[in-house]
């Protein structure tokens, strides 16, 4: 053979073989090698509270739901990735994947040197800032499932210590709201006069100084009292749902224990009728058009392991429903307990996404994954220089991160005061409107959201009243 033909051939094996796919398995713990890594499906913290309402003639309870969507590592879905495989005699990779913290869960992946450490900053930014939403939006919901028997003569006495305890706060909370107009007044008024101050003006100002922060003091006490009291008349558990990737039903997801409800009656577990309504059932339904059917999740197969590429979610909205009896629908308002509407992983399908490079090709591939496990940035090719990919990402991250900056300036009390405040507001705002909905507002339901209501109202009318004093505070410092 002439060279010439010689090197045709070469050439043409070389050019064969400079096509590359990166190559995804799925993950074998006792054979894998390679770069790991999991799906994450959606899982639900979800926090049950039972209280005994009343102890007459019988034992009341009431069951409050509070639920906040999260994310777990599915076992169902593990992969390892094979960086060697987009690697060959003619082309020069390069592979970097980031995790996000803590867990085998992608954030970003870099099919060359690229670096995306601005997009994880963002990531993270955003993340704390959604989750913190989430756990200060929620509100418990109340619903009345059942009449148990008579209460023991300790539970009676517990009971009527927190209903003593309620109206006495109650009462407090309205003396603090009070006493902090007048400290505003009073401050306002001294404001106004500047240098000429009175020296009537400024005692009254520090006798309403000391009366508020007295009656504050007084008032966390008392809110402390009554929480330790409605320990014993209280039960709380919180759960972690679904356990896997593969269920949307729970019949039932949690139930109050009948050894509670034995130390409620003061009686053995075996004394106990036959209690109805103790159980607390969870569902997750689909609210869009697009995504699995829950009765059926297992008719979308996912895609075959002969299609190479990085496997993700392409998550549904979805919505997970807490009920006190079966079948659990959130169009059911009677026996709805609580709803959480969010973008559910396993309610959607497996998507595969190829990271292919052609003969001669020099390409650019980067992907960013969000907390549910699906897409939120993809790109083939580099459109941004570094810096100004850098710039942009902190000039995204800005808006999130700014209020965790404030925390630190001059006025970091007041502003966290506010801030807290504010998130005291939202739960406040919850149980009024649970006591003004029709279909909530039973007496019972009234009666359990009492000490709450009574708790809540303390938390935000002290932090009123902080506010107050903390500005005093710095208008004479300035």
């Amino acid at each position: 053979m002439r060279p010439q033909s010689t090197l045709l051939v070469i050439v043409c094996a070389l050019l064969s073989g400079c096509a590359t796919d990166l190559k995804v398995a799925k993950f074998e713990p006792s054979s894998s090698t390679g770069i790991a890594y999991n799906l994450p499906f959606t899982q639900f913290s979800i926090a049950s509270k039972w209280t005994i309402t009343s102890c007459s003639p019988a034992m009341e309870i009431t069951v409050k739901v509070d639920a906040t969507a999260g994310t777990a590592e599915d076992g169902d879905h593990s992969y390892v990735i094979a960086p060697a495989s987009i690697q060959t005699a003619t082309n020069v990779a390069s592979l970097k994947v980031t995790y996000q913290n803590g867990t085998n869960v992608i954030d970003t992946i870099n099919a060359d040197a690229e670096d995306q450490t601005g997009a994880v900053i963002t990531n993270i930014a955003t993340g704390v800032a959604k989750i913190a939403l989430a756990v200060l939006s929620g509100a418990p919901s109340p619903h009345t499932p059942f009449a148990p028997p008579p209460c023991s003569r300790t539970t009676v006495t517990a009971l009527n210590t927190v209903k003593e305890l309620t109206a006495k706060l109650k009462t407090l909370n309205d003396r603090v709201t009070a006493q902090t107009k007048v400290v505003k007044t009073l401050g306002a008024k001294a404001a106004q006069m500047g240098a000429a101050v009175d020296a009537t003006t400024k005692k009254s100002l520090g006798q309403a100084i000391d009366a508020l922060n007295g009656l504050t003091v007084q008032q966390t006490d008392l809110s402390d009292q009554l929480a330790d009291a409605q320990k014993s008349v209280t039960y709380s558990e919180t759960d972690y749902w679904p356990k896997d990737s593969r269920t949307f039903f729970a019949k039932p997801g949690m139930q109050l224990p009948p050894s509670v409800i034995a130390t409620w009656a003061g009686k053995e577990k075996e004394d106990l009728p036959n209690i109805q309504g103790n159980l607390v059932y969870f569902t997750i339904e689909k609210t869009g058009t697009f995504g699995r059917d829950p009765e059926n999740p297992g008719s979308a197969q996912d895609p075959a392991e002969s299609i190479q590429g990085l496997r993700y979610w392409v998550p549904a909205q979805g919505r997970m429903v807490a009920c006190d009896q079966t079948p659990c629908s959130s169009a059911d308002q009677e026996h709805l307990l609580v709803k959480v509407d969010t973008r559910i992983s396993q309610l959607g399908y497996i998507a595969v996404l190829p990271i292919h490079t052609k003969p001669f090709g020099s390409n650019t591939f980067t992907a960013t994954f969000d907390a549910t496990g699906g897409l939120k940035i993809v790109g083939y090719e580099q459109k941004t220089a570094p810096a100004a990919g850098a710039a942009a990402a902190f000039s995204a991250s800005s808006s999130e991160v700014a209020p965790l900056l404030t925390a630190l300036g001059p006025t970091a009390t007041l502003n966290r005061q506010a801030d807290q405040l504010a998130a005291a507001k939202k739960v406040q705002d919850g149980l009024v409107a649970l006591q003004a909905d029709p279909n909530s507002a039973t007496s019972l339901a009234a009666k359990a959201l009492d000490a709450d209501t009574a708790l809540i109202n303390a938390r935000v009318s002290n932090l009123q009243a902080q506010a107050t004093l903390t500005a005093l505070l710095a208008a004479q410092e300035k």
